[in-house]
């Protein structure tokens, strides 16, 4: 594979953690009980992150991803890089003496941070 194919490998299951993250939200017990509009925003939001899902499938449209949805992009770039931190420690804990690799997660990481300094870093 190649590292922009990684890259783009990494991009999409970035942005569908993002949809995941969402769609919980939909779920919170908390906003079941609140306001329609905000239900209405985070749906508007997750069929967005889903459009953009589709425009990156397509080797023709993957440039316009980098540039018109820069900061969806880096969010959900941010949001990913930090939940899998967190997974990544809580599992640490949770086999508390063994050692676990965990190179798939290392892989990841430095494709997340590759992505952030070549398309977020201003």
């Amino acid at each position: 594979m190649s590292i922009q194919t990684d890259r783009f490998s990494m991009l999409e299951r970035c942005f569908k953690h993002y949809i995941k993250k969402m769609k919980q939200l939909l779920d919170d017990e908390d906003l079941k009980l609140g306001n329609d509009l905000l239900k209405d925003d985070i749906q508007t939001n997750i069929e967005k992150v889903q459009y953009v899902l589709e425009l990156l499938g397509k080797e023709e449209t993957r440039y316009k991803v980098q540039v018109e949805y820069k900061d969806m992009m880096c969010s959900a770039l941010e949001t990913y890089k930090k939940d899998l931190d967190k997974v990544q420690k809580d599992v640490t804990a949770r086999l508390s003496e063994m050692k676990p690799e965990f190179k798939n997660i290392g892989k990841e990481w430095g494709l997340i941070e590759t992505a952030l300094n070549d398309l977020c870093k201003k």
